[in-house]
């Protein structure tokens, strides 16, 4: 996949949560296991074998030898030698042939996955007003989301999300990274496994950061501003505008509206003094019970 030019800014939709506190002031993002997604097509591949049998039968050697060591990667060739045993002889029978490429391909497409599932996955978003992301992602429209500048990234893969690639990964691709470290293949078979999904998904627009690990670490970008939800509270909008109160970093709260002359959303700039003015301020149900028995 060709890398696309990375946009200045980008955006992560979320619900206001203990979690978002933690990211928001510690300047941690958290990078998602690719096994966790909701989509179960996301980060889960297919395999083409266009390669003949004996190249099968030495890929699934190798991708089972890195893993469990030779001798249990032989035990278990003789193994699925034998489960294809029950249609015949594999080297001469059609159809025990085609369950033994069968097997042997998920295996080492199940190799694969367990290997890749071992880095983490920031999704992120090329727009803050799209008004899906607003409802799946950020508690509908209560949430949040949060501008990242991408000026100066930590070193970090990452790139556009497509959505109208193939979802198989070529044997063949397997086989020059494995055993000739073609980085040409190694890429394909990473685009193909991180930055491929279906096409229904392609309003999200979506960029994805991988990193070496799942689980909270470092952000690999700054965060420039965070948008309130139509339905967020002011209780949370005072809440992060005091948050970021001795931060060094000019961060800039913005309110989304509805257009009047659409179904699209808007922005404005917050007065965060007016925010930070308020302070804490008594319940309005307390002080009109304290209207109400002056009164009788």
């Amino acid at each position: 996949m060709q890398k696309s030019k990375l946009p200045a800014k980008l955006y992560k939709y979320c619900s206001f949560n203990a979690k978002t506190l933690h990211i928001l002031s510690r300047e941690e993002v958290y990078f998602a296991n690719p096994v966790s997604f909701n989509d179960p097509l996301d980060c889960k591949p297919t395999i083409k074998v266009d390669v003949d049998r004996s190249s099968l039968e030495r890929l699934f050697v190798k991708m089972l030898a890195d893993e469990s060591g030779k001798t249990e990667a032989l035990r278990r060739l003789q193994e699925c030698r034998y489960l294809s045993s029950e249609f015949g002889d594999y080297r001469t029978n059609i159809e025990a042939g085609e369950f033994y490429d069968r097997t042997l391909a998920s295996a080492i497409l199940d190799g694969f996955t367990r290997l890749m599932s071992k880095f983490g996955v920031l999704a992120l978003a090329k727009r803050w007003n799209c008004p899906l992301m607003w409802s799946h992602y950020a508690n509908q429209h209560e949430g949040i989301c949060i501008e990242y500048s991408t000026r100066n990234p930590t070193p970090v893969e990452i790139n556009a999300v497509s959505y109208n690639k193939p979802r198989a990964i070529k044997v063949s691709d397997l086989i020059d990274w494995k055993f000739n470290a073609s980085v040409i293949a190694e890429n394909a078979i990473r685009d193909t496994f991180f930055f491929s999904k279906a096409n229904p998904w392609k309003y999200e627009q979506e960029w994805r950061a991988i990193n070496k690990k799942a689980g909270l670490d470092f952000s690999p970008f700054t965060i420039s501003g965070v948008y309130f939800g139509l339905r967020c509270s002011s209780a949370v909008q005072t809440a992060l505008v005091k948050l970021f109160d001795n931060d060094h970093r000019q961060i800039k709260f913005y309110g989304v509206y509805e257009s009047d002359d659409d179904f699209s959303l808007k922005r404005y700039e917050v007065n965060t003094d007016e925010i930070r003015a308020c302070g804490v301020s008594s319940s309005y149900l307390r002080d009109f019970e304290g209207l109400s028995s002056l009164s009788s």
